[in-house]
């Protein structure tokens, strides 16, 4: 008889399940079946998942993954400039809510300053002001409206803490997933099991970055990785997890395995759902484990070493893919406005008038640059 590893209820072929290994929220592929019910399946992608799947949002929408259903949903910051912006996939920034701001005309009445997202909601803004004063001309406003593109005046601190007693179930669950999938009988991973089960259960995990336990690691790739190991010398089932090429989890799942010796490896690039051939030593004792359980084997050089091999390499991506595309529209705009005719040999004057406006298209940009993204870098106990 197939039981579900979180409620125990009997799995069949109406209420079976298709669980991913790594949650699909998180850009993960592999699914497996007879894990656990439809039921858990719903609840525990609804808290445990979703509680990880936030915490790790900047690094989502960062790194643009791909998932098999839906984007990873927007993420609202507040700069420390107090600018309340919305993050999008490569870590795009736009306005969070357009804004209006009304304060006393020069010749008496009052003046309406309106900050939008879009020519139309720009319009829909104005529709709403004509309620209240019938003699705005919209299309005389719009007329003379020009689109002007800010930067963000503020930086943004994204906090990647990750665990704690929600999401923490999660990276095991993944963890049982893993052991499940290749062979190895859930009811063997008692601690696995018993933290999953129990509301008040010791974690049976913990975060270590003494070393660089992946081999053959793609330099540059923000990476998902689960690996188990059972061994029937020393009776552990241990497991590893890997989030981004940041997060490195071990746990021990069980302390009684009598099966044949089994070392598996999974690792995806989230940004394309691609498989990697990486290996992974996993081989610690228990006392080993206790130390891991107890943070004696985190390290916060490492923390930063891997955020530099990670984030900046996609910060610096950013910054050449905006870096043309505002290259891209100065010109455009500059032979357009510089008063050459088409097919004119350019004058002097005609590329006087391109390099300022270049200048002054780039110059928004160059200031931007100064002001990067800024992440804090520390696991939750």
């Amino acid at each position: 008889m197939v039981r579900c590893a979180i409620c125990d209820t009997e799995i069949t072929a109406e209420n079976d399940s298709l669980e991913h290994l790594i949650p699909n929220a998180l850009g993960g592929r592999r699914k497996i079946s007879g894990f656990i019910c439809r039921d858990c399946n719903s609840s525990t992608g609804e808290t445990w998942d979703a509680a990880l799947a936030a915490q790790l949002a900047p690094l989502s929408l960062l790194f643009d993954i791909s998932r098999e259903r839906g984007d990873p949903p927007p993420l609202k910051v507040v700069t420390t400039a107090g600018e309340r912006l919305t993050v999008g996939p490569a870590g795009s920034l736009a306005l969070t809510n357009p804004g209006v701001n009304k304060k006393p005309g020069p010749s008496g009445g009052f003046q309406y300053q309106i900050t939008a997202r879009s020519m139309e909601e720009a319009r829909q803004i104005l529709g709403g002001l004509k309620r209240k004063h019938p003699e705005i001309d919209i299309e005389a406003i719009l007329a003379g409206a020009e689109a002007v593109e800010n930067y963000a005046q503020g930086a943004i601190k994204h906090d990647l803490t990750i665990g704690g007693e929600v999401a923490g179930r999660s990276i095991v669950k993944s963890c049982l997933a893993m052991a499940f999938a290749n062979g190895v009988d859930w009811q063997n991973c008692g601690n696995a099991v018993s933290y999953l089960r129990s509301g008040t259960a010791i974690p049976c995990f913990g975060y270590y970055n003494e070393k660089d336990l992946l081999s053959r690691r793609p330099l540059g790739i923000p990476l998902h990785c689960l690996a188990v190991r059972a061994d029937p010398e020393s009776g552990l089932i241990l497991a590893y997890a890997e989030y981004f090429g940041l997060h490195c989890i071990v746990a021990c799942l069980g302390e009684a395995y009598t099966g044949p010796l089994l070392h598996e490896v999974y690792a995806i690039d989230p940004r394309n759902g691609v498989g990697l051939d990486v290996g992974v030593e996993l081989s610690f004792s228990r006392s080993a484990i206790d130390d891991i359980y107890a943070y004696k084997r985190i390290s916060p050089e490492a923390f930063e070493q891997a955020a530099s091999a990670i984030i900046g390499p996609a910060i610096a991506n950013q910054h050449a893919a905006e870096q043309q595309r505002v290259l891209e529209r100065a010109v455009e705009e500059a032979f357009r406005t510089c008063g050459a005719q088409p097919n004119e040999i350019l004058t002097k004057e005609h590329a006087r008038r391109i390099s300022q406006t270049v200048a002054a298209k780039i110059t928004p940009f160059i200031l931007h640059r100064l002001r990067p993204l800024k992440y804090r870098l520390r696991p939750l106990k």
